[in-house]
Parts: structure tokens; sequence; C-alpha cells
């Protein structure tokens, strides 16, 4: 079986590092915010983030491995333009973050990725951009006790 491309497996590499020094480092926490205080752990959320992130580099690189047994291909594919796409929506999602509304924020980023990889469907993109949002502020304020920054909307929801 042919090892993959070491270009391939740096960036999963470079992931699995950061993740290791994240969990190493959620050792060292003294202090936890106290919005994260009711829900979790001082380290519990890092380290779960952190688990995850190795969690999928140790799968995409067995895919990886899996793929090196077939031939291939003679040039790389270029990135879609859904990619491209998706980066601005994330620039938007962010400049809308930075003005200080998170729910607002969560609503066009979950309804405009959508768009920019094809969904047309009206009724679709209403319920990917606004109750998909609200049923995550939902339940990490009632599962986790998780606060969010307040913003025009959630103002309203906690009154």
């Amino acid at each position: 079986m042919p090892v993959p491309r070491l270009r391939a497996l740096a960036p999963l590499v470079v992931a699995s590092a950061i993740a290791l020094f994240a969990i190493g480092w959620s050792f060292t926490f003294k202090e936890v915010p106290p919005f994260l205080i009711r829900g979790f752990q001082p380290a519990a959320f890092p380290r779960f983030v952190a688990g995850l992130i190795l969690i999928l580099a140790l799968l995409a690189c067995l895919e990886l491995a899996r793929q090196a047994d077939r031939p291939a291909a003679q040039t790389e594919a270029p990135l879609v333009p859904a990619f491209w796409r998706t980066l601005l929506m994330l620039a938007i999602f962010a400049a809308v973050l930075a003005l200080g509304d998170f729910l607002v924020a969560m609503m066009i980023g979950t309804a405009g990725i959508a768009a920019m990889w094809g969904e047309r469907r009206p009724v679709v993109l209403a319920l990917l951009g606004v109750v998909a949002p609200v049923l995550v502020i939902l339940l990490f304020d009632q599962l986790f006790q998780v606060r969010f920054p307040r913003g025009f909307l959630l103002t309203f929801y906690y009154g």
C-alpha cells in the first residue's frame, strides 16, 4: 500500500498538533469564564472540541490511506467556486458578529452558506436561516446553560 503524499497529510498533522496543544493547555486552566462554569467543568469544552478535531483528522488520514491504493489523477482539481463564496460568507458572518449581534450573524451565516452551495428552496433556506440558529441558542441555553452575547434579538430572549 503506497504511503499518502506528505502534502496531503501536512494539514492533518498541523490540525492534530494544534488540537493536542489545546488539550495539554486545558490542563493548566485554573479559572474559567463564568458563563462556562454552569455547563462544563473548566476544561471540558476545549478538550471536547480538540478531541473532535483529533478524531476527524484520524478519519481523514484513514481516508487518504484508502485512496492511496487507487491511481492518482493527473492533476489536482481546483477548488470549486462555492469554496470561495463560502469564504466570503464567513467574512460577512464575522462582520455582522463584530457589529454585536450573534443570533443575526448565525442566521445570515447558515442560510448564506447553504445558498452559496446551491440551495435555492426558500423554505429550506428559511428553516436553516431562522429555525436552526434559534434551536442552537435554545440548546446551549437550556441544556448547557451557556449565555451568548446579547444583541438585538437575544436581548428579547434573555429579557
